[in-house]
């Protein structure tokens, strides 16, 4: 059923039926009128999750929350004791839950995703939280007939994309609108800061900075504060606003997203050095270069034995949505949902532990994909201090979803061998012999720093990304505009971007001797020998892969600068591969 809305105040709704109308009038107990506490609200809209965290006053931040015996909330219009569970299965789809806090079953962080009903016409207008909503439910419980679940709704560019982002804000800040009003908040000194990515081109920044101050200024007026900011250089600033992390020498900042990895150095305080690639969690997990679900190691690994577990313990509701999951081919998708069951609440409430992360830390066969993916990261920031010709950091900060994969290849709270691989690195691109004390900070929950790190971030500290971003496209080769650095001339970097991976394998490998695999992270020798005949065969061609797949998507303007390092084109291409050939090999 579609649901016909205004946008005006109403005494009452009307409604009829083929065999029924009535009217509903609301109750309403007390005028809710303008506070006086000054809200202030950071939205880090990610590839796969989204978080908000809020503060009043000068506060300290936390999690956005909908507390149970909140007044007003529509998520208690439906009181769940005086029906049946198949009537609140379906009714409840299109109101916000009943709570939504720390620890309970809906809580944020929140997948990004929308949802709304297979024959919803995005040519005419759509209205959240009555067409359109934001799914809290999704990998929890199972849909009604006929409903589709979308996610990436950051990168989409799908006709309707427009529609389901601007459905996806305009609830979130309807969400955000309401807590002010009925908890003593001034609506006209509300701030509304909203995070962006760097990798996003100037003309997909302005379509999202549009829709942002559209739908805050039809729900706060004009009077409210928004502020954007990029969403890698504020974890930062809540390690050195909230913990008190010195920057008087360089600090390395790596916030790994679901679809990009950012990474921004700084010292005294401020950003000196930017770069952003496209080499974060997707890259693992992923269908790149035309892979699909089939063909996922992970998912041919993991899918029937976590299925065999719900069965085992009667959870045949959450054994059908991840068939549902799995049915809409997408790897990431699944993924994702093998990651929610370790806070599920049905699972938790049943003393049922199904923990992905920990399956993977004890994956001795696979966990080689994690070992290259940390180490390619550190290599490649140290090749860009060096050619920078900046100091040798001894802080590296991690954030982002994906940065709680690093806790696959070292699950110590001391992250000692983590530690030692970036000491090993910097030891190769600087040449050097020295013992470098590394202080390595990787939070619990590493996707909420970017907005916790939002509300400590100053609006006169913001700065021009372009004045500090660097793109070291291979070994030795820094971005210069004035050699005409395209991507059409690209072929002419192509033996220095191979050389570079390579020599990347080469020190790779070696670590085998200093850190034995087998010892350290429990890498099977057999496994390290498959993966490195592998890479070494693979490199060249999920090279040029990789460069001709950037050039569909700049769809035909391959005159456009080159943009991010050729360097991981090679491992977006061969991790995945890789760990469907680990998991089939015989």
């Amino acid at each position: 059923m579609f649901a016909n809305l205004v946008k005006e105040n109403f005494s009452y709704i009307r409604l009829k039926h083929g065999f029924a109308n009535g009217l509903l009038i609301p109750k309403f107990n007390n005028k809710v009128s303008n506070g006086t506490s000054q809200f202030s609200f950071a939205i880090d809209f990610g590839t796969t999750n989204t978080h908000i965290e809020y503060k009043v006053n000068d506060g300290i931040p936390k999690p956005f929350e909908i507390v149970k015996n909140e007044p007003y909330h529509c998520g208690r219009l439906i009181k769940d004791s005086d029906y049946d569970e198949a009537y609140l299965k379906l009714s409840k789809d299109d109101v916000l839950p009943e709570e939504i806090a720390a620890n309970k079953e809906f809580e944020l962080p929140q997948r990004t995703a929308i949802s709304y009903h297979g024959k919803t016409d995005f040519n005419r207008t759509v209205f959240s939280m009555g067409n359109i909503n934001i799914p809290f439910k999704y990998e929890r419980y199972s849909f009604a007939l006929n409903t589709e679940v979308k996610t990436n709704l950051k990168w989409n560019t799908e006709h309707n994309s427009a529609a389901i982002i601007e459905g996806f804000f305009e609830q979130l800040i309807k969400m955000i609108r309401n807590t002010v009003l009925v908890n003593n908040g001034n609506v006209d000194k509300t701030k509304i800061i909203w995070s962006y990515p760097a990798s996003m081109s100037g003309f997909q920044l302005s379509l999202l900075e549009e829709k942002w101050e559209n739908t805050i200024h039809k729900y706060f007026g004009k009077e409210v504060s928004i502020q954007k900011v990029c969403e890698s250089l504020t974890p930062f600033y809540y390690y050195t606003g909230a913990l008190g992390v010195p920057s008087f020498k360089p600090v390395v900042s790596i916030d790994i997203g679901g679809g990009t990895s950012d990474v921004a150095i700084y010292q005294n305080n401020s950003p000196i050095l930017f770069s952003s690639y496209r080499f974060a969690g997707d890259a693992i997990f992923g269908d790149n270069y035309k892979r699909n679900i089939n063909i996922n190691g992970f998912v041919n690994k993991y899918f029937t034995k976590i299925q065999s577990i719900l069965e085992s313990n009667k959870q045949a509701g959450l054994k059908n949505i991840l068939d549902e999951i799995k049915a809409r081919n997408n790897s990431n998708d699944i993924v994702n949902a093998f990651f929610s069951l370790e806070n599920n609440r049905q699972l938790l409430d049943k003393n049922i532990t199904i923990n992905f992360l920990d399956q993977l830390k004890g994956d001795t066969e696979l966990k080689i994909i994690f070992l290259l993916f940390y180490t390619s990261q550190i290599y490649h920031v140290a090749q860009l201090l060096k050619s920078k010709d900046i100091a040798i950091p001894h802080t590296f900060i991690f954030s982002g979803t994906a940065s709680k994969l690093l806790s696959v290849v070292d699950s110590s709270s001391n992250k000692k061998n983590l530690q030692k691989i970036i000491s090993l690195v910097l030891n190769e691109v600087f040449d050097s012999n020295e013992t470098y004390a590394i202080k390595l900070e990787l939070p619990e929950n590493p996707k909420e720093l970017a907005s916790k790190g939002s509300l400590y971030f100053e609006a006169d500290t913001e700065i021009e990304l372009r004045d500090i971003k660097e793109v070291l496209i291979s070994e030795d080769v820094l971005f210069e505009r004035e050699k005409g650095h395209t991507y059409d001339k690209v072929e002419k970097l192509e033996t220095k971007a191979l050389e570079t991976y390579k020599n990347f394998l080469d020190f790779f490998f070696s670590m085998n001797s200093k850190i034995p695999f087998r010892d350290t992270f429990g890498i099977e020798k057999d496994a390290m020998e498959f993966s490195k005949s592998f890479l070494y065969e693979k490199a060249e061609d999920n090279l040029k892969m990789g460069i001709q797949t950037k050039i569909q998507e700049l769809q035909g303007q391959s005159d456009e600068e080159i943009g991010e390092t050729l360097f991981f084109y090679p491992l977006v291409g061969s991790l995945g591969s890789l760990a469907f050939e680990l998991v089939n090999r015989e």
